[in-house]
């Protein structure tokens, strides 16, 4: 009868450890899950603890500390907010988003002046969540699902609002940069308008500048191309 006790921490601990990943997830359902684990075990073994009840109290605690223990780490990484300024310098939305268009987890907006070319370039930025889970005691996270398709459509339609202002994309070998997923550059006379789809910290984002194109050129060297 000795081995029950140590097999139902067992199945506490087994539980909590998934409770952790599904409470991220959806609250809720993370919860319940976390109740199962104090009650399947009870039940699972009803008898034993039935005639022994004060084991409950070993039991309880030692879930409970266990519980505790496999709690995921606190992120110490960038967050969206923080990767998404990384690629345009911006922190809030600030001016027109234009050729962006549509609905992002973060947007960020701003326009500043670019040294050397000492032009204004024109910054905006749409980021969109992964669904990702940290798992319990080592915080790994592991990405379930990105969000491709929302990156996708917003790309294309800003290359596509460009074109409608009368850009024309030309031909340009950016280099091979990990973060980026594809880019291009459209051009009006001495006018440029840069849009990228980019890998960052928790998601995907597209990002577009635009204004003189020594200035253009020079906002991706600095901010797109520079952070991986």
């Amino acid at each position: 009868m000795g081995w029950k006790l140590p097999l139902s921490v067992t199945i506490s601990t087994a539980i909590s450890f998934f409770a952790w990943i599904a409470v991220q997830l959806n609250r809720p359902l993370g919860l319940a899950t976390f109740g199962l684990a104090f009650i399947l075990p009870v039940l699972v073994f009803r008898r034993y603890y039935s005639r022994k009840p004060r084991m409950l109290v070993p039991f309880g605690v030692l879930a409970i500390l266990i519980a505790i223990l496999l709690t995921p780490p606190r992120v110490t990484s960038l967050n969206l907010v923080s990767g998404l300024h990384l690629k345009t310098g911006c922190w809030n939305a600030e001016g027109s988003l234009w050729p962006l268009n549509g609905s992002a987890d973060v947007i960020q907006s701003c326009s500043y002046l670019v040294e050397p070319a000492g032009k204004v370039v024109y910054v905006s930025g749409m980021a969109w969540r992964n669904l990702e889970v940290r798992m319990p005691v080592t915080s790994h996270t592991i990405v379930l699902k990105m969000p491709i398709e929302k990156a996708d459509k917003v790309y294309l339609n800003a290359v596509q609002n460009a074109r409608e202002r009368g850009y024309t994309e030309i031909s340009r070998n950016f280099g091979s940069r990990e973060s980026v997923i594809r880019e291009a550059m459209l051009r009006r006379g001495n006018r440029c308008v840069y849009i990228a789809e980019v890998r960052i910290a928790g998601g995907l984002a597209v990002v577009s500048g635009r204004g003189d194109c020594r200035a253009v050129d020079e906002f991706v060297q600095s901010r797109v191309g520079r952070f991986l």
